[in-house]
């Protein structure tokens, strides 16, 4: 007993050995030798390993999609966050592969035992943004709203997002004011579907009226008015932030921020400097 209690023990052991070493990867080489001993264990067939394989493979500098889909392939029954990892990994490659993600979106919806989340469709909304067709986005529209998740907030604001980069404003408008709730997020995509169509007059408008601003909705409002030549305005504006903007708490966000406002000073002042020359 004691013995087959110790035997227990290291494979345990190895098991989290493995699954540490997925941290400590530094190449395709290393990924694959741990994938190898993971088939070996039997660990590939466990949710928790596989989807931090596929994370590893999906958005590591040295990871590979396609290597990621071949692991994919390999899991009998993926879970919700197996299916989503990829989903969101897709949605998140280049224009080329965006099509990839409504594919495997819909492999999961074909699944009687799984029923998509708010993350699902936020990954796919992004990717029909990004490069899938008007169609493609209204079906799974009309899938979410069949799932009662229309009026999920992070639905809502991916559903903004999607309609404002196809330019269909008025849409992201009539989404924003429909929602039941909003958060700062809601507010500046709105205004960057605005801004995105040149409508710069009603992405003011809309800016006036937030309840609260972060650095996201100075800086999309600002820029509004420098691609349309309102440099003098975008330099108002600027000063304006410097005063009553937000002020970052996290020091790396402060940082971050005060090489952004350096940046964007010294363009805005360059521009105004052009435009009066």
């Amino acid at each position: 007993m004691i013995g087959c209690c110790s035997t227990l023990k290291r494979s345990q052991n190895l098991d989290y050995r493995l699954l540490s070493m997925l941290d400590s990867c530094k190449s395709m080489y290393h990924i694959k030798q741990v994938h190898a001993q993971l088939i070996t264990r039997g660990l590939i067939l466990h949710p928790v390993p596989a989807n931090k394989l596929l994370k590893l493979l999906s958005f590591s500098s040295f990871g590979s999609l396609s290597y990621a889909h071949l692991v994919f392939d390999q899991i009998p029954h993926p879970d919700l966050f197996i299916y989503n990892t990829l989903i969101k990994a897709h949605a998140s490659s280049p224009a080329s592969s965006q099509h990839n993600s409504l594919t495997v979106f819909r492999s999961m919806s074909r699944d009687s035992s799984l029923l998509p989340n708010q993350y699902s469709f936020v990954f796919v909304f992004n990717a029909c943004g990004n490069g899938l067709g008007v169609v493609e986005g209204e079906q799974v529209r009309v899938h979410a709203i069949k799932l009662g998740l229309d009026n999920n907030i992070f639905v809502t604001n991916s559903l903004i997002g999607m309609y404002g980069k196809w330019g269909f404003v008025e849409e992201s408008r009539r989404i924003f004011d429909d929602s039941i709730t909003r958060d700062v997020y809601s507010w500046n995509t709105t205004i960057a579907a605005y801004v995105g169509s040149g409508k710069i007059d009603e992405a003011k408008e809309l800016f006036d009226k937030m309840p609260e601003r972060d650095f996201v909705s100075w800086t999309t409002i600002i820029a509004g008015y420098v691609q349309g030549g309102c440099f003098m305005e975008g330099l108002d504006l600027f000063h304006k932030m410097l005063q009553e903007g937000p002020k970052p708490n996290e020091y790396t966000l402060h940082v971050d921020n005060e090489v952004k406002v350096r940046d964007m000073e010294a363009q805005l002042l360059n521009s105004c400097q052009f435009s009066d020359a």
